[in-house]
């Protein structure tokens, strides 16, 4: 800024006032206010413009992953064929049971796994982050499940705390499971 100009807090929230006009969402207009506050908010001490972002993003509804049943996992197991979904399947079933983020299961790779002897062949086949997030998808479309697209990336974990949790697990034992604190 130029010699005797100051930046009062009206003028900063006037400016994000008007960014919500124009910005699309409000992941933008934090986005926005991030890169401001590490640089001219904290030498301004502005700290009101937050309540701007709040009330913004009152209006957005988190989507949540649904859930799959034990049932709905174990008839995608039977049903499924091993030809066309292994893949499908062994993602499903590392997911689950490792509680896994989709980024963990990206990050897995062949030296992660044991080689218990079979001596069928096995093919290195890369799959991104991407790929790992719509597998959930493609078993809800397959088990022909309502609302197949709320089955997202993060439904393995969801379904994994879920299947613990019905069996009785305490709180403890699923915070421990799942790595949460």
């Amino acid at each position: 800024m130029a010699g005797d100009e100051t930046v009062t807090e009206n003028c900063m929230l006037a400016y994000f006032v008007e960014k919500s006009k124009t910005l699309k969402s409000p992941a933008s207009l934090w986005t926005e206010y991030s890169m401001l506050k590490s640089t001219q908010c904290r030498y301004f001490q502005i700290s009101e413009a937050k309540s701007i972002f709040k009330r913004k993003n009152e209006a957005i509804r988190r989507k949540k992953s649904k859930v799959l049943t034990r049932e709905e996992v174990e008839a995608f197991w039977k049903e499924a064929d091993d030809r066309s979904f292994l893949l499908i399947k062994v993602v499903m079933i590392v997911g689950i049971a490792g509680t896994c983020r989709s980024q963990e299961l990206c990050d897995l790779s062949l030296g992660n796994v044991q080689d218990m002897g079979n001596e069928a062949r096995c093919m290195d086949q890369p799959v991104g982050k991407n790929r790992f997030s719509a597998i959930s998808t493609k078993i809800a479309q397959f088990l022909n499940l309502p609302y197949a697209e709320g089955y997202t990336g993060h439904s393995f974990r969801k379904t994994s705390a879920t299947l613990l949790a019905n069996t009785g697990a305490t709180v403890l034992a699923l915070k421990r499971f799942g790595g949460w604190k």
